[in-house]
């Protein structure tokens, strides 16, 4: 009985943490937003990268699923974490606090409902590439900015609530092999302005990963200008001597 009961709270644990990661993909994103805009947004994602990352970490998702949550057997610390991830689905679900505290507005043509956090949905909507690759499925927006001030408090209600989770489980999922991860994955963006919206969005969440981020971006400018700078002389003539040899390569051909 004792195990069946421990199966339910793992399951349940990992429908919990299902449902938050579903909540980070409540929001609709364009084109045509401002820097500050795009930078907030930035940071949600990240937030979400960060979050899907801890999660296999732990066991609760990806091909390490129940190798770290034995760990959590008759423990305080899984009832730490279900606090946690209850109040991280909370801030997603309760459409009230959305529009109140949050600024949030329910996009055009859709109906003011609380957001079900086990819905599957469309591709996402990420403004960065390189979070295109984080998630290949999302929900169906729901919610559009109105005031990034109060949106900002939510991304500082929901940080808080991340890194405290990584924190407290930092000796069955290492907080550096985590980093290391995201690192990896960051390591595919090539486009310079990006990289420096990802470097400001990530100062707010982990200053670690926003100097890896910059020096991503430092990397990616040292790269372009080098390419700029080789000189075209070289290039020109580098051309011609390719020209000369194709012509004796065929007179030769030509005099046999």
């Amino acid at each position: 009985m004792e195990a069946a009961g421990f199966a339910l709270s793992v399951a349940g644990l990992v429908t919990l943490f299902d449902a938050c990661l579903h909540g980070f993909d409540l929001l609709e994103q364009g084109k045509d937003f401002s820097r500050d805009h795009a930078v907030l947004l930035t940071r949600l994602d990240a937030q979400r990268a960060i979050f899907a990352i801890w999660g296999s970490a732990i066991g609760l998702s990806g091909k390490d699923h129940g190798s770290c949550i034995d760990n959590l057997l008759d423990s305080d610390l899984r009832i730490i974490i279900k606090g946690h991830l209850e109040c991280i689905s909370i801030i997603f679900e309760d459409a009230a606090q959305l529009s109140q505290k949050y600024g949030l507005k329910p996009r055009k043509g859709d109906i003011t409902r609380q957001i079900s956090g086990t819905q599957s949905g469309l591709p996402l909507r990420s403004y960065l590439r390189w979070f295109q690759k984080q998630t290949s499925y999302r929900r169906k927006a729901k919610w559009v900015i109105r005031d990034l001030a109060k949106f900002k408090n939510m991304l500082d209600d929901l940080s808080k609530l991340i890194t405290e989770l990584r924190d407290i489980t930092s000796t069955i999922a290492d907080l550096r092999r985590q980093r290391d991860i995201f690192v990896n994955e960051m390591a595919e963006c090539t486009d310079v302005d990006d990289m420096e919206i990802i470097e400001e969005a990530l100062s707010a969440e982990d200053p670690a990963l926003s100097t890896a981020a910059s020096e991503r971006r430092l990397a990616l400018t040292e790269a372009a200008i080098t390419v700029r700078s080789f000189p075209v002389s070289h290039l020109d003539h580098a051309v011609e001597e390719d020209m000369e040899t194709h012509a004796d390569s065929d007179d030769d051909n030509l005099s046999l």
